[in-house]
């Protein structure tokens, strides 16, 4: 029963690790664009190359910058760097009260977030970003 368990967890595990390795390529291949024009992109720029590293990560390349489509409004404070509608609330000591289902709301969110965390935390790794 222990060695089935064993395959059956490191099953699943190459499993994920395809699926993982799939989805890789697709944003890869979604954001190729970036790297227009640099023949490798995991090539260490020029401005590094005889540098002395102490520890294992390097540099990469840097890509263009991505702008925020239009349609996705922005915060207040995305042009100028001043949060005015933050700065507005700080003097607002009321408490906020909130419905049954805001509250059901929210720990829905929170249990969302906690599983969008625990997701990527098993995909970290030294010199991945």
């Amino acid at each position: 029963p222990m060695i089935d368990e064993k395959k059956a967890k490191a099953k699943a595990k190459a499993k994920e690790k395809k699926e993982f390795e799939s989805w890789c390529k697709d944003v890869l291949d979604k954001s190729s664009y970036l790297v227009e024009g640099i023949k490798d992109p995991l090539q260490m720029p020029p401005e590094f190359r005889n540098y002395e590293f102490t520890g294992s990560l390097r540099p990469a390349v840097v890509t263009k910058q991505v702008t925020v489509p239009d349609h996705i409004p922005k915060p207040d404070y995305a042009d100028t760097s001043i949060p005015v509608s933050e700065q507005a609330a700080r003097g607002n000591h009321m408490v906020d009260v909130h419905t049954g289902d805001e509250v059901e709301g929210m720990r829905l969110a929170g249990r969302l977030g906690r599983e969008v965390l625990d997701i990527a935390a098993r995909y970290l790794r030294v010199g991945v970003t």
